[in-house]
This record gives structure tokens, sequence and C-alpha cells, in this order.
């Protein structure tokens, strides 16, 4: 029984596991722990971002994450990798559940502190997104581009980022109606 269970196990794990453990599992473990920080910060000291709008925010960024390397990363268009394999892995998701959504959360909750220009947001966040990009990139290995690049990652990182703060704005309006009284 616990051979087969062991079986079993690696059956499951080899395939999505790190072919080596080196430094792009560390880059991601680095700014997983960074994000993770940041937000238990910002949420427990200014509280400005509600538990239910922290949710739709991660919520929202896991479905588009997912949605968007499962179109992009994997054939027919198949235009990168991350990490080590061409079919995504283990280390694929700490970026996918916790560092794409909470980079996010750390835009939105900069936007509702200093309200700048929504054209000026969106164009500094995108920038910034794919500064951090080149840095995995070049540093760290963390994508292999195979028909993508950096000039398709600004206009792309604008849209996400436009999608989240319309989407952002919309329930932290609602939420702010229906909180106060009528």
């Amino acid at each position: 029984m616990d051979n087969n269970l062991i079986s079993l196990f690696r059956k499951i794990y080899e395939p999505i596991s790190p072919k080596q453990f080196d430094a792009n599992e560390w880059w991601i473990i680095f700014i997983t722990s960074m994000v993770v920080l940041i937000i238990i910060f910002l949420h427990k000291k200014y509280r400005k971002i509600s538990l239910s709008e922290l949710l739709f925010i991660f919520l929202f960024n896991i479905y588009y994450a997912s949605v968007g390397d499962y179109v992009l990363a994997v054939k027919p268009v198949d235009l990168y990798d991350t990490v080590d394999r061409n079919s995504g892995e283990l280390f694929d998701m700490p970026l996918h559940i916790i560092t794409y959504p909470g980079v996010l959360y750390i835009f939105l909750f900069y936007f509702l502190v200093k309200r700048p220009k929504k054209t000026t947001f969106v164009f500094i966040c995108a920038a910034l997104l794919t500064f951090f990009e080149w840095v995995s990139v070049e540093f760290f290995h963390l994508f292999l581009y195979k028909g993508w690049n950096l000039f398709l990652s600004f206009p792309f990182y604008a849209i996400v980022v436009y999608l989240n703060l319309a989407a952002f704005l919309y329930i932290h309006t609602r939420l702010r109606k229906e909180k106060s009284p009528s």
C-alpha cells in the first residue's frame, strides 16, 4: 500500500515539480513573501480596502491570470513558458494565487489613497509591471519567451490594470452605497 501511495504521489508531483530548484524558484519565494508582508501591513494598518474587496481582487486576478496563461502560454498560441516547464509547474501557483493579485491589490490601495488620474495610474502601473517582468526574465529566468516580448507586455498590463481599476471602482462604489444609510 505504501509503495502504491508513493508511486501515485510521484506520478502527480514529478510533472509539476521544478526541474531544478534554482534562481527562479527563489525569486518567486522572495517576491511572494514581500507581497504578502506588504498586503498584511496595508490591510491591518489602514483598512482602506474591505475584506470583500480584497477577495474580489484576488479571485478576479486568479481567474484572469489562469485564463491568460492558458490562452497565451499553451498550444496553439504558446508564446512563453513560465518557470522551468512549458506546461506549468508547482511554482506557478504562488504567482497566480498570491503574487499577481497581490501586486494589483497594492496598486489599487495606492489608487484609493492618492487618487491619481486614471490614465496616469494605468500607465505607471503598466510600466512598473513591465519592469518587474524584465527583472524576472533578465535575472531570474522566470519566463522563456517563444514569441512574446516586453513590448507586448506593456499594453497587456495596461489592459489588466484598467480592467482591475474599473471593476474595483464599481465594486468599491457599490459596497459604499450599500453601507451608507438611505
